[in-house]
């Protein structure tokens, strides 16, 4: 039996790939091969002009590493102390 692989839509880096000094917190949008998107949080690890390497954790609580159009991630906010 093969481990459980999301089936998520994935894009390809085009141009140089910058990579982070270190993780940034960010929030993803996930696209599903069955037509489903979800949001995430993630980290991005590197990008390119277009695209951004994030990982995340998987519904089965794996971690799993994905390219994304860069308009599918935004930085997450600091949590506001109350």
């Amino acid at each position: 039996m093969s481990p459980a692989v999301p089936r998520v839509r994935h894009v390809f880096p085009t141009g140089p790939v910058v990579r982070a000094p270190e993780p940034i917190p960010v929030v993803v949008l996930i696209s599903w091969h069955d037509g489903r998107h979800t949001t995430e949080d993630g980290l991005a690890l590197a990008w390119t002009g277009a695209e951004v390497l994030v990982t995340w954790t998987t519904p089965w609580g794996l971690p799993h590493d994905v390219w994304v159009p860069a308009d599918h991630v935004q930085r997450r906010r600091p949590q506001s102390r109350a």
